[in-house]
């Protein structure tokens, strides 16, 4: 019967499977028994399938994947926050999953205008600023101006100093406010002259302001008037304007030997300008100045400049010439004369002894060359320095004139020293009140001076 049936296979072998193709195929094919070599091969196959069948191993994270399903079909349902889809990752943290939005052109047309606008707004703002000084320091900063130097120089000038920031914009609106102020005048900025110098400028005044003070001396409401006697020194003359608020000491000096001011022949033609210790000495014309406080040092020297210019006139020019001097050596005499004599009469006759001298090459021998070196030139110096000006400036060391003017002579002094009195004498002496001792020889000189003494 069917049910009873047994059907036997090679011994430790398996019943081939009846559900696997293979095997139905096999079936199929194979319907007679088989035998010899092919009953070999058949029954060594179906033993390796048996192995491979044995050592087959699945492994599946079972945890893992029902926690990936549960993901996926939570995020199915999750709200979204601002168009982005919120996915969980891990315990408790979340990510958000960003769209890619693609931006409008309008909003980045606008974008650009908005970046355009505020470049152009802070531009501008800073150069009002360089125009109405709406923010800067008051702290004064030195700026040199050389000779001839255009408006568009020194606004490149003030902008190496970091006094403005745009040159080009304060040129044009310097100019378009002159041409304005100036219609129908003829008046042309081109044709404004600026001054060189050393100027003491700030932010706070504005590149107006900071022009003006360069091509005018600045216009205060406060004035003084000041004095300066025949006879003075620079340091003398600098030490009252610092006194009184004019001029700052440092800036003074600074100007007085740094600046070229060529302007003015007597000051171009100045020989061997390094080997003297002021180089203004003699040129700052004693008079009496109504100056503005605070005025800037470059045209204060200017003021000393300009008076002496109009009192040494062409005449006095000529006498030099005529003399075989320059304008340096008859200020230079006059500087000697003023130091010696003791008044205006004795003028004449103290010139004539130091013409005389010169003429010979005999030393001059004055006591107030001396004078000068100590009192106003070594406390300045080093001792090195101070040997040097000695021997440049102290006439008993020197042959001829000193190396430059010992004092600022006044207009009498300078007469004498173009017009000195025609005589034979070479050596003059004064006793203690003043009264003079001439003499041609140096015996007579010895005795006067026992005069003198006697006389005392």
């Amino acid at each position: 019967m069917e049910q009873n049936r047994q059907t036997s296979y090679p011994e430790g072998s398996a019943p081939p499977d009846r559900t696997s193709p293979l095997n139905t195929s096999e079936n199929k094919t194979n319907s007679s028994p088989l035998t010899g070599e092919d009953a070999d091969r058949f029954y060594k196959s179906q033993i390796d399938r048996t192995h491979l069948v044995k050592n087959f191993k699945v492994s599946i994270d079972e945890q893992k994947s029902v926690r990936d399903r549960a993901v996926r079909f939570a995020n199915l349902h999750k709200p979204k926050v601002n168009g982005q889809q919120v996915i969980k990752t891990g315990e408790g943290g979340t990510a958000v999953k960003k769209k890619k939005k693609i931006a409008s052109p309008k909003a980045l047309v606008l974008c650009v205008v908005l970046i355009i606008s505020i470049a152009s707004s802070l531009y501008l703002l800073s150069c009002i600023n360089d125009v109405l000084a709406l923010t800067g320091s008051d702290t004064k900063t030195s700026v040199t101006i050389p000779e001839n130097a255009s408006q568009m120089d020194i606004l490149q000038i003030l902008q190496d100093n970091g006094l403005i920031h745009h040159p080009h914009f304060c040129n044009f609106f310097v100019n378009t406010i002159y041409n304005l102020r100036n219609r129908g005048t003829g008046k042309k900025a081109k044709d404004i002259k600026y001054l060189n110098g050393i100027y003491q400028l700030n932010k706070k005044m504005g590149v107006e302001g900071m022009l003006n003070a360069i091509k005018d001396a600045p216009k205060t409401v406060e004035t003084k008037k000041l004095t300066f006697p025949e006879g003075w020194t620079v340091d003398q003359i600098v030490e009252r304007l610092e006194k009184y608020g004019i001029c700052d000491r440092k800036a003074f000096y600074e100007n007085m030997q740094t600046v070229n001011f060529n302007e003015y022949s007597f000051i171009k033609s100045l020989p061997d300008a390094n080997q003297r210790f002021r180089k203004l000495e003699g040129y700052l014309y004693p008079d009496t100045y109504e100056f503005y406080v605070e005025e800037n040092e470059t045209h204060a020297i200017r003021r000393f400049l300009d008076n002496f210019q109009e009192k040494f006139n062409s005449k006095y020019e000529a006498r030099a010439k005529e003399l075989g001097m320059t304008v340096d050596e008859i200020v230079t005499i006059a500087s000697i004369i003023q130091k010696e004599a003791a008044s205006k009469e004795q003028m004449g006759l103290v010139s004539s002894v130091i013409h005389n001298r010169l003429k010979k090459s005999m030393k001059l021998e004055c006591d107030s060359t001396g004078a000068y070196v100590d009192r106003y030139i070594k406390p300045n110096v080093s001792d090195g320095e101070y040997l040097a000006y000695r021997n440049r400036y102290y006439t008993y060391l020197c042959n001829g004139l000193p190396a430059g003017p010992i004092c600022n002579p006044g207009a009498d002094a300078i007469e004498a020293a173009l017009y000195p009195e025609k005589t034979n004498y070479l050596y003059f002496y004064h006793d203690k009140n003043g009264k003079i001792y001439m003499a041609k020889t140096l015996e007579e000189h010895n005795a006067n001076q026992i005069k003198a003494l006697q006389n005392s």
